[in-house]
């Protein structure tokens, strides 16, 4: 339930926030429609901290701080899109990928994560063995004991970095003409079949790619504390851990 809250809060409170404002403005003064975006300095500061004191959960407080980022980001976004639909004519055309979400966008959904994290945490766990089984290590079981944790958290929370890149490219489509009508074209696509365009698979592999390269760097820090490993065996369970645990399933088309 706190988590909920946690998520939920946020998100409802960004959103009435954008809203009034846009109400307020109508048209007017539109770069203050922005401001509600000033409370992502929050999650933002504390996630940095978190990541500096380096305590035992610090991965969880990450976590815990990118979720409520995730939130205002997607309020504000849901606030400043409705308002925009206020602002235009009525238009008849009905695109089918606002009804139709991407696969990214559910890790935006606490109410998701039940399903993600054990899928995860059973992927993370196997990946992990079979790469200590490969460099033919004798005390898997002990690494496994100290890292399983970590390599659940923060794989979770590099697959959710990749999905705000991904979110905030998003954003871009609000932009004016050309630059809008593109990005638009580009994300259209993309959230029905990120095959169908090359734009659209190479936005999509993007936010895979950007969220691999956390995985490595998180696990890369995450090992340091694992005495059992050295710098060649952290490096290639990290790399191993990056390649194959990085969110593919964000290139999930939903129609073909």
């Amino acid at each position: 339930m706190e988590l909920l809250l946690l998520f939920w809060g946020p998100l409802v409170a960004t959103l009435a926030l954008t809203l009034l404002i846009g109400r307020l403005t109508k048209g007017r003064l539109q770069g203050l429609i922005l401001l509600p975006l000033g409370f992502l300095a929050v999650p933002l500061a504390e996630s940095v901290y978190e990541w500096l004191q380096g305590d035992f959960f610090w991965e969880l407080g990450v976590l815990l701080w990118a979720m409520i980022g995730g939130a205002i980001l997607l309020g504000w976004l849901v606030g400043w899109r409705l308002c925009r639909r206020k602002e235009r004519a009525v238009k008849r055309e009905v695109k089918l990928y606002n009804v139709l979400l991407p696969i990214w966008i559910l890790y935006f959904f606490p109410q998701v994560w039940i399903i993600t994290l054990p899928g995860n945490l059973l992927i993370d766990c196997a990946v992990l063995l079979i790469t200590l089984a490969v460099l033919k290590h004798t005390q898997k079981k002990e690494v496994l004991k100290k890292l399983w944790w970590k390599f659940w958290l923060l794989g979770f929370l590099a697959d959710f970095v990749g999905a705000v890149f991904l979110f905030g490219f998003w954003y871009l489509s609000l932009l004016p003409d050309p630059v809008g009508s593109w990005v638009d074209s580009i994300i259209s696509q993309a959230f029905l079949n990120p095959f169908r365009t090359l734009p659209g698979f190479l936005y999509t592999l993007a936010g895979v790619v950007i969220a691999g390269v956390c995985i490595y760097f998180f696990d890369e820090r995450a090992m340091k504390s694992c005495t059992l490993l050295d710098g060649r065996q952290r490096h290639i369970v990290a790399l191993t851990m990056a390649i194959v645990t990085a969110p593919w399933t964000f290139l999930i088309p939903l129609y073909w």
